[in-house]
């Protein structure tokens, strides 16, 4: 099996590669670039140092979100444009469950924050079983506090991560004292992961030619066009 994969959720665009069921690179850039100009020649890149190209690829994962709006649309767009023109399976995974396989082994709970403005995170609850990532808790929108609140509660220790611990670590600390926090390369999202969360969980994937973007929260036109509305 061969996996191209692909996030541009955040301010770091991360492409990675699958061949023969083997994962063989990754590229993370950060950059005051756009993803628009920075994801195809990461794509290019990283085929040609492989030696692979489009064609060998079997499928296509990208990160649906949640994240940044503007981000989400560039990745996304690409991959709906790979499945359009290269008639190539293409699947949508959560930056979420994204997230949480950043967590290689882990005994404890795993708490996947990503920043979402307005002291807000976009989360969820996992733990591992038999080595993989099983999602115990579903997708949510909350405030900071409304989750360290019902975090307390958890017996077992918690393990952080995201682009929201370097905002929130000192609270978390603070309020959960049997916290865990990663190094700081593992709380950004990583195209590996992607690849690891779709096979982990296969079964539960369906390929598509079309790919919406997954944002929770409504964009800011529609919350301004809802309170027009009320």
């Amino acid at each position: 099996m061969n996996i191209l994969a692909f996030d541009t959720s955040t301010s770091e665009a991360t492409v990675s590669i699958m061949k023969n069921n083997e994962l063989v690179c990754e590229y993370n850039v950060t950059t005051n670039k756009t993803h628009s100009k920075m994801l195809m020649p990461m794509i290019d890149e990283a085929l040609k140092n492989v030696d692979m190209n489009l064609d060998e690829i079997n499928k296509i994962l990208v990160c649906k979100g949640p994240g940044s709006f503007t981000g989400l649309r560039i990745g996304i767009t690409t991959a709906n444009m790979f499945a359009k023109t290269l008639n190539k399976d293409v699947y949508g995974i959560s930056s979420i469950d994204s997230l949480a396989n950043n967590v290689e082994y882990s005994d404890c709970y795993i708490c996947p924050i990503i920043d979402a403005k307005r002291k807000e995170v976009y989360t969820a609850i996992y733990e591992m079983k038999n080595g993989k990532i099983i999602k115990i808790e579903e997708d949510k929108l909350i405030k900071v506090d409304s989750l360290l609140k019902s975090l307390k509660r958890k017996r077992k220790q918690i393990v952080f991560v995201g682009d929201a611990v370097k905002i929130y670590e000192k609270v978390i600390k603070d309020e959960i004292k049997n916290s865990i926090f990663l190094e700081d390369r593992l709380n950004k999202n990583r195209a590996s992961s992607l690849i690891r969360q779709y096979v982990n969980n296969e079964k539960s994937y369906v390929a598509t030619d079309y790919i919406s973007p997954y944002y929770i929260r409504k964009s800011q036109a529609e919350e301004q066009l809802d309170a027009k509305k009320s």
